[in-house]
């Protein structure tokens, strides 16, 4: 709507807030709100449907649904840890057709994502190299592992340092479209909805955020 809006971060994870460079405490969030500027940022879209930080099919989704069982029982980051084991324990893996910008591929993966921001699930890094203004998705691609494959993966997967490992694809792209041999639920921005196949779509400059300027800005 180019109307701006202001992120206070609530939530579990932050992981929005924490891409934006936002405080998560309250005190320090309404000081960043404070002093805010209008500032565009890209947005995207899963077929219709609009996401700001990442999207994706696979292990975040599985981790999801196992988080939000824990939740109802503990506080913090603890859902989430046991989410992932859950989900590492009943780990599922699926073939997939890919076509980024145009050029088709084939891959078996766990994890599919494509990411604005640089993290989601509370602070797994899986795009450390994703800019939320520079129209363009990138995408995180995990091969098919075993439970052992992944416990050597997820440490680096999590610091952000998987870039060059032989079990991830990473690239950028406007556009991804996922096709699977079987209907594979999203994960869009952390809730659950639509399936594959799905296309992915970057929108530029599409979201006006109220932020606060760069310590360089002021200078």
């Amino acid at each position: 709507t180019g109307i701006p809006m202001g992120v206070f971060p609530s939530g579990t994870g932050n992981d929005l807030g924490s891409a934006l460079g936002l405080k998560v405490d309250p005190e320090g969030a309404l000081e960043d709100l404070l002093k805010a500027r209008p500032t565009a940022i890209d947005a995207a879209a899963a077929n219709d449907t609009i996401f700001i930080n990442a999207a994706g099919t696979g292990f975040d989704v599985d981790v999801i649904r196992n988080t939000e069982k824990y939740k109802r029982r503990f506080n913090g980051m603890l859902p989430y840890m046991l989410g992932i084991f859950k989900s590492l324990m009943d780990l599922k893996w699926d073939h997939f057709t890919i076509t980024a910008d145009g050029e088709t591929f084939e891959e078996d993966a766990i994890l599919i994502d494509a990411c604005n921001g640089t993290r989601l699930a509370g602070g797994i890094k899986v795009a450390p190299i994703a800019e939320l203004n520079d129209g363009m998705l990138d995408v995180c691609i995990v091969r098919k592992l075993g439970r052992l494959g992944v416990l050597r993966v997820l440490p680096s997967v999590v610091k952000g340092k998987h870039l060059n490992s032989p079990h991830v694809r990473y690239l950028k792209a406007k556009e991804l479209r996922l096709e699977s041999t079987r209907e594979n639920t999203l994960n869009l921005d952390g809730e659950l909805g639509s399936s594959t196949p799905v296309t992915f779509k970057i929108l530029p400059g599409a979201l006006t955020l109220l932020l606060p300027p760069k310590e360089e800005d002021n200078a």
